[in-house]
């Protein structure tokens, strides 16, 4: 049996490479806000929650999602990994006109988040059993409302 000790997300990538995976690195402008898709009268896409077949459909339930460039505006999902055929939304607001998509969505946020200072002390707390090298990713995660200026900001 191997132990490993995945102290840090740069040990995760590497253990899920070692299955022979594709690991890909995200970034925060890889994340995009698709509100502007479905809210609002004039948006292209609605949200829907039945299938073509009239099924009911939930997001959460779904293990694979698809969309696919030349059917803009439907959305292929799996519930089980091992499912042969896809199940389909149709998000499109109208069949009857074709819809017009943005290029591009922009992202949601220019700038990480940030844990909230409780998780961030609990993370603290847990150092004891972390190795020392990796102390500093730990201590210096952003932390929600913090910009430096925190009268119990020591560091």
């Amino acid at each position: 049996m191997m132990i490993v000790k995945l102290c840090t997300l740069w040990d995760w990538q590497q253990l899920i490479r070692s299955t022979g995976a594709t690991v890909f690195e995200m970034h925060l402008d890889d994340f995009k806000n698709f509100e502007a898709l479905y809210s609002g009268t004039g948006s292209p896409l609605i949200q829907k929650k039945q299938t073509v077949h009239k099924e009911s459909f939930l997001v959460s339930s779904a293990v694979w999602l698809e969309v696919r460039k030349q059917d803009p505006g439907i959305l292929y999902y799996k519930t089980d990994i091992f499912q042969k055929d896809y199940k389909i939304v149709n998000m499109n607001r109208s069949s009857r006109k074709p819809i017009g998509l943005p290029l591009e969505l922009c992202s949601p946020c220019q700038t990480p988040k940030g844990l909230s200072k409780k998780k961030h002390d609990h993370l603290l707390m847990l150092l004891q059993w972390i190795p020392d090298a990796f102390h500093d990713f730990y201590k210096n995660i952003s932390v929600l409302g913090q910009q430096g200026d925190d009268d119990d900001d020591d560091d």
